[in-house]
Order: structure tokens, then C-alpha cells, then sequence
């Protein structure tokens, strides 16, 4: 595989200010401010957790359809 020490230097700052994680509740005010402030584009994990079907079931339900 890769380097992970060197995959891990090469995160910043920034990159984790746009990271989200948690509940709908938490993920809706972060990605509303993102698409506010211009985003035209949200891409989800991976990783989704431990059950990705139902992240994946969870995003299509109820975070999706409040950006369409």
C-alpha cells in the first residue's frame, strides 16, 4: 500500500475545517454553510461509518433532498 505517514502530512488545516461527520443534525448546518459559500459539489465519504448502506440509505433520505 501507500505511505501513510506521508498521506497524513499532506492533510491540512483547511482540508479538515470542510471534513463532516455525525448525525443528519450535525451534518445539515455544515453543509448548508458550504453551499452557501459557493459549493456546488458535496461528496460523501468514504468512509460512512459502520454500516454504509444505511449512511448511504440515511443521505438519499433525509440530507439529499433538502439541496435539490
Amino acid at each position: 500500500m501507500g505511505d501513510t505517514e506521508r498521506a497524513a502530512a499532506l492533510v491540512t488545516p483547511a482540508m479538515l475545517r470542510i471534513g463532516i461527520v455525525g448525525t443528519t443534525a450535525d451534518l445539515m448546518p455544515r453543509l448548508r454553510w458550504l453551499v452557501d459559500m459557493g459549493a456546488r459539489h458535496l461528496s460523501f465519504g468514504p468512509p460512512l461509518g459502520p454500516d454504509p448502506l444505511a449512511a448511504i440509505a440515511t443521505l438519499g433520505r433525509e440530507v439529499l433532498p433538502k439541496f435539490r
